[in-house]
């Protein structure tokens, strides 16, 4: 036991820590331990408690290295880390690097769930520096942890840890769902970033302070690269609050299950105008797309209501973000806005890129929460909007105050859409040049007047007698929108100002219905993947259009729509081969349309696409160069993943300017006429 010591090391040659721990160590007074390179090094699983000791101007002050034991009961509690500026050894650096630096950890928890025993971390390049370390983080205060401007290292993160691919089941922990436990990081570059192949429980963690912009994290507050980590779940969860956020939650790359669920967000930080996604609340992406098998986003709350004729500035930019992201939950998240004027940049509540299968259900509510502004919004909040991302259960959700409650670009045919409800709105439903499917609802058989209608409500008590404003825009497809509304002054009556005549709006006037008509699973998991269960009337209304190449594609981009409509029901098929013969005539159709595509560019960008997800950069890049693009959309692929295998075999410096800045070329074209490339890049 150590009580009371003051230990000052200053010496220009020293190498060796101030102390180097082998068996139990506990003060129960303040020690300080300051000036040395590494204060305190733990090694051999030596069994330790430290306890009321502050470190200062120490350049590591707890360096562990090869704890092997997968169980530690060692604790590190009511201790400060800290720097009061440049370090007085200028042999080590200038600027203190780490509170804790972690090498091949098995097991470790720093700090203690108990009140009063708070750590608090501040003034370093990192709070927490791990590497192949599993650890428990709880009731730890981190702040002022920034980057050095000077060098080219990317610092400032209260957690950075890095793991390899070794088929590990490492595992990091930050707080454990108590009130006593949760962690504060603030006034910081970055809160938690984690880059490799391990899981994460975050846990009732506070992000920021209620004192605003001042003390927030200035970039990423969690930002996960999880690189195809297959069965790696993240768990981010039970009451995280982010105050002023530039990126909330990040996840790039997950391939395992992601729980984001009961979080809470406040206000949404971006320039003006805004550089790439800054303001978004929840933001997940893949380089190619993948199913994660049992995930959801569900439960969070992003922004936060005002009173009647007021207006508070806590809102995000975008809600929630998801790209090439397939078969997950977003259900039951409140998200608002406060505009009472147009803002100058986009903002959405829940955005979708190249998705499929997703169940958007279950009562998200997106609402601008000032009162009968829709009208003075000039298109600039939406409320949900999916970008080619067909298959979608889009459910019993309510959209208030929106200048566009759903917007719907390229191919993105609905499997149900459903007792959605659109109050006071400009558009109710935007068709952006797109294919949501050949019907919304069912008349069954056909012709007879009997059927089921899918229930979607509008009430507009601003519009007036307006009421064509429900759905607007244009389809490249007909589509019949069943109803048993008597009127146009029926809140469910599909009014409409699509163009092209390629719409109709047909009652039913027999025996009605009103089901849910989605085909997914209520929580779709890998084991129980049996394919889209579709009917063959189904399979023939929604592709057979495609496969037989009779749908009218818009003029002037004919030849894009229908690539990647082509694209689209070649997946669906090379997934779902069941559906390719199914015992009728019209499967003629479907078998001639696979094999000629099977043979084509569009089945070699799937089968790279796979490979790329398996990590497989080798091989990916042995069939890229047996690739002959003949289209433009072809092209982008070709570039955008011949660039990214570049990058993951070399790393970030094997780019040159000129690679960046084509990749940026491609993130700026529309994925219409760009292709799905454009998602990656981006």
């Amino acid at each position: 036991m150590w009580d009371g010591l003051y230990v000052d090391i200053y010496d220009q040659a020293a190498k060796e820590p101030v102390l180097e721990i082998t068996e139990s160590l506990i003060s129960s007074n303040r020690t300080i331990i300051r000036d040395a390179k590494n204060a305190l090094v733990l090694r051999r699983d030596s069994p330790f408690d430290i306890d009321k000791c502050d470190f200062e101007d120490n350049y590591v002050d707890v360096l562990m290295e090869k704890y092997t034991k997968t169980t530690n009961s060692s604790t590190i509690k009511s201790c400060t880390f800290t720097s009061t500026g440049t370090l007085n050894d200028p042999i080590y650096n200038d600027l203190k690097r780490a509170a804790f630096e972690m090498k091949e950890i098995e097991c470790c928890t720093i700090g203690a769930a108990v009140n009063g025993s708070e750590n608090e971390i501040e003034n370093s390049l990192y709070g927490i520096y791990s590497n192949n370390s599993n650890f428990k983080l709880l009731n730890t205060e981190i702040h002022d942890i920034l980057d050095d401007q000077t060098t080219s290292d990317l610092e400032g993160s209260c957690i950075e840890s890095l793991s390899d691919f070794d088929i590990n089941n490492r595992l990091i922990e930050i707080g454990d769902g108590s009130e006593e436990g949760r962690n504060l990081f603030y006034r910081s570059m970055n809160g938690i970033k984690g880059t490799g192949e391990m899981g994460y429980i975050i846990k009732k963690n506070t992000f920021g302070t209620i004192n605003g912009v001042s003390e927030s994290i200035l970039d990423y507050c969690i930002s996960l690269d999880n690189n195809n980590s297959l069965n790696k779940e993240i768990q981010i969860n039970n009451n995280n609050k982010f105050y002023d956020y530039t990126f909330g939650i990040a996840i790039y790359n997950p391939l395992g299950k992601i729980t984001i669920k009961g979080n809470d967000f406040s206000n949404g930080v971006y320039t003006d105008p805004p550089q790439g996604f800054e303001g978004t609340a929840i933001n997940v992406n893949r380089i190619t797309p993948a199913a994660l098998w049992g995930s959801e986003i569900s439960d969070n709350t992003i922004g936060e209501t005002s009173g009647p004729g007021t207006v508070t500035p806590k809102q995000p930019r975008i809600g929630i973000r998801l790209s090439q992201i397939n078969s997950v939950k977003v259900e039951t998240n409140d998200i608002f806005f406060t505009h009472n004027s147009a803002p100058t940049a986009q903002h959405l509540g829940i955005w979708a890129e190249n998705c499929s299968e997703l169940r958007i259900a279950d009562f998200n509510k997106i609402d601008n929460y000032f009162p009968n502004f829709q009208a003075v919004l000039a298109s600039m909040v939406t409320g949900l909007r999916l970008d080619a991302s067909p298959f979608s259960c889009t459910e019993q959700n309510i959209f208030t105050r929106m200048s566009i409650g759903m917007h719907i670009t390229g191919n993105s045919m609905f499997n149900s859409l459903y007792k959605n409800e659109f109050a006071e709105f400009d558009q109710g439903v935007f068709l952006d040049n797109t294919f949501i499917g050949s019907s919304i609802g069912t008349q069954d058989p056909p012709g007879s007047g009997s059927g089921n209608v899918m229930r979607n409500k509008w009430t507009c008590s601003s519009c007036g007698s307006l009421t064509f404003n429900r759905i607007t825009g244009t389809i490249t497809s007909p589509l019949d929108w069943y109803h048993d509304a008597g009127s146009t002054s029926d809140p469910e009556f599909p009014d409409n100002s699509v163009s092209g005549g390629l719409f109709s709006e047909i009652e039913l006037t027999g025996t009605v219905s009103d089901d849910s008509e989605c085909l997914l699973p209520a929580f779709p998991l890998e084991e129980e993947d049996t394919g889209l269960p579709l009917t063959l009337r189904i399979r023939n209304e929604t592709l057979g259009g495609i496969v037989t190449d009779s749908i009218r594609y818009p003029n002037g981009y004919h030849g894009e729509f229908r690539y990647t409509a082509r694209q689209m029901a070649f997946g669906i098929l090379k997934k779902n081969a069941d559906l390719i013969e199914m015992d009728d005539d019209s499967d003629t159709s479907f078998v001639s349309f696979y094999n000629e595509t099977v043979a084509s560019n569009i089945n070699k960008i799937d089968s790279l696409e796979t490979l790329l997800s398996n990590k497989l950069f080798v091989e990916a890049d042995t069939l890229l160069n047996h690739f002959t693009d003949t289209n433009t959309i072809e092209h982008n692929y070709k570039r955008v993943y011949r660039l990214y295998i570049k990058l993951q075999l070399y790393g970030d410096t094997s780019l040159t300017n000129s690679d960046w800045d084509e990749l940026y070329a491609i993130a700026m074209l529309h994925p219409l006429t760009g292709g799905h490339a454009v998602y990656v890049a981006t």
